[in-house]
């Protein structure tokens, strides 16, 4: 963000022991997420799907990578298994990330 919003430049080895900053990161945070819910792109029919993104890919890779079939065909049931039935119970979300370097 530094390149468009101007700020106060952070004493990069104090900055993280500033006590204050935690509770108002989480405050920002919760309250950016509760006023995202009126936003029509998270409709979770909507939503971009992890899943049907992996079957997708792994359809592909079946139809044109048949070299590594016996791999896929290992990751394809390791996802059912382990995996789908842990990501379709997560909720739908707006996110935001802040990397702080």
């Amino acid at each position: 963000m530094i390149p468009f919003v101007p700020s106060v430049t952070l004493d990069r080895e104090k900055y993280m022991y500033e006590k204050w900053r935690g509770p108002v990161l989480a405050d920002f945070l919760i309250e950016l997420h509760r006023k995202s819910h009126g936003l029509p792109f998270l409709d979770p029919s909507k939503a971009f799907s992890l899943k049907d993104y992996v079957y997708k890919l792994i359809h592909e890779i079946n139809l044109f990578n048949k070299d590594i079939k016996d791999e896929i065909k290992d990751i394809d049931a390791f996802l059912k298994k382990n995996f789908m039935p842990a990501y379709e119970k997560l909720p739908v979300v707006f996110v935001t990330a802040i990397i702080i370097r």
